[in-house]
C-alpha cells in the first residue's frame, strides 16, 4: 500500500500534475476554511461580556438576547450568500480583473469602517 499509481488504460499526461493545480486547490480550501473560521469566531464573540455591554444587548437568557444574536449570525451568512451570488454577474459583465478590484474595494471599505467605528460615542 504505497504511493504508487494504479495502471491506467488511458495514461494521464504529466502536464496535468503541476504546481498550479495544487496551489489553486489549496487556495480554494483556505477560502472554505476561512468562512468556517469566521462562523466560529462570531459565535465566540457573541458571548463576551465586553461585546454584550458595548452593544447594549439584552440580558443573556432572554428572548431579546436570543433574537439579537441570531440576527447577527444570520446577517453574516446572508452577507456571504449575497457576495457569492453577486460575483458571477460581475464576472460576466466586467471580467476577472474588474471583479477582483471591486471585491478588494469592498473589503477595504469594510475594514476602514470597522477600524474607525466607535461604540457608545467614545
Amino acid at each position: 500500500m504505497g504511493l504508487t499509481r494504479a495502471p491506467e488504460d488511458r495514461p494521464t499526461p504529466p502536464e496535468v500534475y503541476n504546481i498550479r493545480i495544487y496551489v489553486l486547490t489549496f487556495l480554494a480550501c483556505m477560502g472554505s476554511w476561512m468562512f468556517g473560521y469566521n462562523n466560529g469566531v462570531i459565535g465566540g464573540v457573541l458571548v463576551l461580556p465586553s461585546f454584550i455591554s458595548s452593544f447594549n444587548l439584552p440580558p443573556e437568557g432572554t428572548t431579546g438576547y436570543a433574537n439579537a444574536t441570531a440576527n447577527v449570525v444570520s446577517l453574516l451568512q446572508i452577507g456571504g450568500l449575497v457576495g457569492s451570488m453577486g460575483t458571477f454577474p460581475l464576472l460576466k459583465l466586467g471580467g476577472r480583473r474588474i471583479s477582483l478590484g471591486v471585491a478588494g474595494a469592498v473589503y477595504f471599505v469594510g475594514a476602514v469602517v470597522q477600524v474607525s467605528s466607535q461604540v457608545g460615542g467614545e
